[in-house]
Parts: structure tokens; C-alpha cells; sequence
């Protein structure tokens, strides 16, 4: 019964503000209001729109010297050696992919930035800091065919260093079927034709 007092008295209390005063006493007594699942959506959304379009930093956790290594001084916190960036997950404590310069060249030219530590992994297990150089080149010669279709068939890092994909001879464009290379051929005369 008391209960039932204080609340028909608070609703009393209410009742002689305004709507923008009793929003706000509504929300000092019980918190902000739970967002519908429409509304947690919305900002889930927001939130990656803003993680794709966010500026790339990405020698933030790529060192090439030592002494730029947040592990270098004596006297650094325990988590200096912790970073993180705008895509990828707080980074091991031990950050042994930061001194690999072969690696942050291919982590930078791969179109899909995505477990970082697991295609790390698969970088140290295939040894792949030795022959840098070749994956580097591949992934450049590659890069148009591993963003065909908005990108949408691009393998993690990850299987493509396990797959050994470097090894792959570059796909050679596709040769257009006779019927729509003949098409195209009329179409370009056309337009040719039209122009003054």
C-alpha cells in the first residue's frame, strides 16, 4: 500500500509540469528509455558507416625501427605495448607483428582488413617475412581481381596467406563472346558516328 502512495504522489507531482520537465524527471527517476530494436539497429549502422569511412592509420601499429617500438623503453607501462586502431581488436601484449615490416606492407595493400592476428599468424606459419617481397607484388598484381564485385568474393588475409594465393598466376581477363564483342564493335561505331 505504501508503494501504491508514493507512486500516485509522484504521478501527482508529474502531472503539474510541463511535458519537457516530466521527460526529464522521467528519466532522472528511471534512466534513459530502452531503445527499440529499430533504434539499436539504426546506431549499429551508424557506427559501421562511420568504422568504413574512418581514415585509415595505418602505420599506427607498423614499426620500422626499433626504437620507435612502444616496447623499446624500460620504463613503459605494461599496457604501452596495447594499441589499438579503428578496425582492428586490441592487439596481443607481446605486438611481435609490429617489428614486421613485410607484414605491414601486405596488411596496407590487402583490400579486406580484416583478423588481423589471425592472418599474422598465418604470415609467421608459411614464413612469409622472407619472401615479403613476392606476396607484396601479388596482392598488387591481384588487387583488381580480389575487389571484382565490390569485393564481395575477397578472402580473409588469413586463407589467402594459408592458401599459399601469391603463388597464383594473375586471372586473365575474360575474353568477351563473339555475339556481344561483335555488339560492342557496333555500338562503338555508333557513337562514332554521331559525334561531329
Amino acid at each position: 500500500m505504501e508503494l501504491g502512495r508514493a507512486i500516485s504522489k509522484m504521478n501527482a507531482i508529474l502531472a503539474q509540469l510541463s511535458e519537457e520537465d516530466q521527460d526529464k524527471a522521467r528519466y532522472a527517476i528511471a534512466g534513459p528509455p530502452d531503445p527499440t530494436a529499430a533504434e539499436r539497429m539504426r546506431r549499429y549502422r551508424e557506427r559501421q558507416r562511420a568504422l568504413r569511412n574512418a581514415p585509415d592509420e595505418p602505420l599506427r601499429n607498423c614499426v620500422t625501427s626499433p626504437t620507435a617500438s612502444p616496447t623499446a623503453s624500460p620504463t613503459a607501462s605494461p599496457t604501452a605495448s596495447r594499441t589499438v586502431t579503428n578496425r582492428t581488436k586490441v592487439l596481443s601484449s607481446s605486438g611481435s607483428y609490429l617489428a614486421s615490416p613485410g607484414f605491414c606492407s601486405f596488411w596496407l595493400l590487402y583490400p579486406k582488413r580484416v583478423g588481423k592476428g589471425e592472418a599474422f599468424k598465418a604470415w609467421s606459419k608459411g614464413n612469409c617475412e622472407t619472401i615479403s617481397e613476392a606476396v607484396v607484388k601479388a596482392v598488387r598484381e591481384q588487387n583488381g581481381y580480389l575487389n571484382r564485385e565490390g569485393g564481395q568474393f575477397t578472402p580473409l588475409p588469413a586463407t589467402w596467406l594459408n592458401q599459399r594465393r601469391w603463388e597464383d598466376e594473375p586471372p586473365k581477363q575474360a575474353e568477351l563472346h563473339p555475339r556481344t564483342a561483335t555488339n560492342l564493335e557496333a555500338a562503338r561505331k555508333f557513337v562514332e558516328r554521331g559525334k561531329p
